[in-house]
């Protein structure tokens, strides 16, 4: 009876054993197909990234090559500036030095002229000064001689 008890007690163990491993197989199988779905996904997001990605970088190498481009175009327009402002600064030192020859030029011909002439510009200041002198003085004896008469009316 002893053996009997032991062999039914360990069929049952063993049924119970069996229900527990096939409740465990199936929740496992219902994890793992989760997981499959949830890896498809992602797998089907990362295409979709991977095709969005790939067409920014097309847009991204486009707008590369176009700024280059610009670039390049505007360094042709920078060289250009640099030789005008150097052709610039070529005449400006050019005018000054001309400038310079002129006023000197200019100068040595007024101190040789004076030189030459200084009795005479001399000669005539003097005569200017007595010019405006009698001026004044014809102007003063206008103005006294117009007094009486103002006083007059």
């Amino acid at each position: 009876m002893i053996v009997e008890l032991s062999v039914a007690i360990i069929a049952i163990a063993f049924a119970a054993l069996a229900v527990y491993l096939i409740t465990l197989i199936q929740k496992v199988k219902g994890t793992l197909t989760q997981t499959e779905n949830t890896l498809q996904d992602v797998q089907k997001q990362a295409d979709h990234v991977m095709k969005e990605s790939e067409i920014l970088l097309q847009k991204v190498n486009a707008i590369t090559n176009d700024v280059n481009e610009k670039i390049h175009s505007v360094d042709g327009l920078v060289n250009s500036v640099k030789h005008v402002s150097e052709a610039v600064s070529e005449a400006t030192a050019s005018f000054k030095e001309a400038s310079a020859t002129v006023s000197n030029t200019v100068k040595s011909n007024v101190r040789q002229a004076v030189h030459k002439r200084g009795s005479a510009i001399g000669d005539t200041i003097k005569w200017a000064q007595h010019t405006l002198d009698l001026w004044a003085i014809w102007k003063n004896k206008r103005t006294e001689s117009d007094e009486p008469k103002r006083n007059l009316k």
